[in-house]
């Protein structure tokens, strides 16, 4: 099963992957972890303190705006040559056919790693043919673990069938709330009338049968109800904007629950319901976990023309004292974009405070505005802190705009800062700045900075699409570490290539590999095969008020 690791900063593990992140079971891995793995926002001090950081922020929100299979597919085709013109998803087609059978397999592998590995990828694919297998997993396996990552992969299945063995998890008591929870996924899953009655009804005070299942303790009734707001999410049906409204608005409820049912207003393009986040973004009197999600979601879906929204998040942009607060009002102002939004910005460079600044300076790239590449130029070449030089480099690359590429480069090539390279190397494959390669190449063979070699692997892949395969198969084949082997394993399941999936097999088939990289190539061919840009469970985890705290969704939004 995935495991969120709070301990970790973002930067001080692996980043910018492309579809979650697979956490063997068994305790803390024996290598750092492939990238990709969201840093837990730190918890309130007893002064009530927030330290947050925009790399927190980056952390949860990188893979939509990196993208790489859609940059991939826009830019130059396949990752390497030599492949026939076939429509887009025929290979991953071909490949999921051939991985079905090795997978049902290596679900009674003697290696935990192993087992767990190919339950989640065989959910990833849908493999409804394995059903059987995951429900005797289900049942059978001793290891906690791996009874869950069989759970997980019949979460992803969508058959009607397994409603009766997702709610007799749902509503044991004694049962972990993670698993509970991953129950209730599964139920979203099936998306039909009836399942969303049956989530719907754990907000109902009248409802007996809901009200006997729910947790007694508050701190888990509040995780099974944001849970169960997950779910509903999950099933991607429609006409839910009352519901999350409804539950957004009401204080009787938790705080976090109401909280995390304002995000999903977003997070459901609910227009219509500006005005009452508008509302709760206002009301200081209202729970700042409530506000929070309501700057989030006014930045999901307000437009420039939306002056009230826009107006109230200035005021909290710059009056506000909570530090999350002002922060995700920054970069809502910034996804809103228009010009008198990014000449308020501009403004607020100039005054802010250091962490605020480089909201700000993500903000900025977030406008799409090309009038703010100077100004952000100028922030990448004179800040004295990396961290902020490294926010300049993201927004560069957010920005998308070209002409300031090769300012971009420069830094780049005389950077000492892991962190400053590392966000210059991402940009630099965002922007598809061609001469950066060598370069790129260079980092990716010679640092051994896992972090830094990671994003310098996504980077060459979008840049040098028809040499990348070869590159990280040469390297599969000379190195000895064990952290650069899994880091390139991982980025090879982000390729639009069909040439990337043998030497993915090749490692699970070696006997003599270590046992963890095999089992992450197991993870990476199901995402390699996997026709969604950005698979469900990650796209959860978009567009959050993630100080809302929910083990099971938590968990959730790190797998592959």
């Amino acid at each position: 099963m995935a495991r969120s690791i709070a301990a970790l900063l973002l930067f001080a593990a692996p980043l910018f992957a492309h579809g979650g992140q697979f956490r063997p079971p068994g305790g803390q891995p024996k290598v750092p972890p492939p990238p990709g793995l969201p840093a837990q926002p730190t918890a309130p001090s007893q002064t009530g303190k927030v330290n947050h950081s925009w790399t927190v922020w980056w952390g949860y929100e990188q893979y939509q705006f990196v993208d790489i299979r859609r940059r991939q597919r826009e830019r130059r085709g396949p990752t390497s040559g030599g492949e026939p013109e076939k429509k887009v998803d025929d290979w991953r087609r071909d490949l999921r056919l051939q991985l079905i059978p090795m997978l049902r397999a290596a679900l009674t592998d003697k290696d935990k790693e192993v087992r767990t590995a190919a339950a989640v990828a065989l959910g990833k694919l849908q493999a409804k043919e394995a059903i059987e297998d995951l429900q005797t997993m289900l049942r059978q396996d001793k290891l906690q673990e791996a009874r869950e990552a069989a759970l997980t992969g019949l979460m992803y299945m969508q058959e009607p069938q397994l409603r009766e063995t997702f709610e007799k998890i749902a509503r044991k008591r004694s049962e972990k709330l993670r698993v509970r929870g991953f129950a209730l996924f599964g139920i979203g899953r099936l998306g039909d009338a009836e399942s969303l009655r049956y989530l719907q009804a754990f907000f109902d005070r009248k409802d007996k049968r809901a009200k006997a299942i729910l947790p007694t303790g508050k701190g888990e009734r509040r995780q099974f109800r944001v849970a169960a707001l997950a779910a509903l999410l999950m099933s991607e049906a429609k006409g839910l904007d009352d519901f999350f409204a409804g539950v957004a608005t009401d204080k009787r409820l938790d705080e976090q629950v109401r909280a995390y049912a304002a995000s999903a207003l977003g997070k459901v393009g609910a227009r219509d319901k500006m005005g009452a986040l508008v509302k709760l973004l206002k009301d200081e009197g209202d729970h700042i976990q409530v506000r929070r999600s309501a700057a989030v979601a006014l930045g999901v879906l307000g437009k420039p023309m939306d002056a009230i929204a826009v107006q109230t998040l200035r005021g909290t942009a710059r009056g506000g004292r909570d530090d999350p607060l002002r922060h995700f009002s920054l970069v809502s102002l910034g996804r809103i974009g228009g010009k008198s939004t990014v000449d308020f910005l501009l403004g607020e460079l100039k005054v802010v405070r250091n962490e605020d600044r480089e909201f700000v300076l993500i903000a900025l790239g977030l406008s799409g505005d090309r009038r703010v590449a100077p100004t952000l130029v100028r922030a990448l070449q004179t800040e004295r802190n990396a961290k902020r030089k490294s926010a300049a480099a993201i927004s560069i690359g957010l920005l998308g705009d070209p002409t300031i590429a090769a300012e971009l480069h420069k830094e780049f090539r005389h950077a000492k800062d892991w962190l400053l390279m590392q966000s210059c190397s991402l940009a630099l494959g965002m922007l598809d700045y061609k001469p950066s390669g060598e370069r790129l190449k260079d980092v990716l063979t010679t640092k051994k900075q896992p972090a830094l070699q990671s994003s310098a692997a996504l980077a060459y892949a979008m840049i040098r699409q028809h040499s990348a395969v070869p590159l990280f198969v040469d390297m599969l084949r000379r190195t000895k570490s064990v952290v650069t082997m899994t880091a390139i394993v991982r980025v090879m399941s982000y390729l639009s290539s069909a040439n990337a999936a043998k030497p993915l097999i090749d490692v699970w088939h070696d006997k003599k590999m270590q046992r963890l990289v095999r089992a992450y190539a197991l993870v990476s061919l199901g995402q390699l095969a996997d026709d969604e840009d950005f698979p469900l469970l990650v796209r959860m985890g978009f567009n959050l008020n993630y100080f809302v705290r929910c083990e099971p969704l938590d968990e959730a939004i790190t797998i592959l």
